[in-house]
């Protein structure tokens, strides 16, 4: 079996696969943090507050600025952006669990998850593109079952 050769087309191609499905990545990681259910909890048993291993609106406890989030803060009311940074600058043992629901439906009336869906959705469709400038093969088709099972896993 010969060994396949990478040229620079096939270079770029696989380093702009990697960056889109890895912000793809991201971008389902942080919408499983917010979406994610007790009732989930069947997907990945032994697990506490959702299916993928995380607390639900763990990130809003912590802080984090997801796409989510700042998608949300350009699009909510001021009195709202200012409603929802205080519960991110509060101190993660201060944060409510009805704080952070309400940040989640906040997220979810002004479209911010729906935002974010359709961005992960795009960056996949990217990384697939990219994929697709490679040679078919073995090497090529686990690349592509990588990608499926990082950006649409309920995990």
């Amino acid at each position: 079996m010969g060994v396949h050769r990478v040229d620079q087309r096939e270079r770029q191609a696989i380093g702009e696969y990697g960056e889109a499905m890895a912000i793809a990545f991201q971008i389902r990681d942080d919408l499983l943090n917010l979406l994610s259910t007790e009732e989930d909890e069947g997907k990945a048993p032994g697990v506490i507050g959702g299916a993928y291993g995380k607390e639900r609106g763990g990130d809003i406890a912590e802080g984090k600025r997801t796409l989510i989030i700042i998608d949300l803060l350009e699009k909510c009311a001021p009195a709202e952006r200012e409603q929802i940074l205080a519960i991110l600058h509060s101190d993660r043992c201060d944060t409510s669990q009805k704080d952070i629901d309400r940040v989640i439906d906040m997220a979810q009336d002004y479209g911010a998850v729906a935002y974010a869906e359709e961005t992960g959705k795009r960056k996949a469709d990217e990384s697939l593109a990219h994929l697709e400038l490679l040679p078919a093969g073995p090497s090529r088709d686990r690349l592509r079952e990588m990608l499926e099972f990082f950006v649409r896993r309920a995990f």
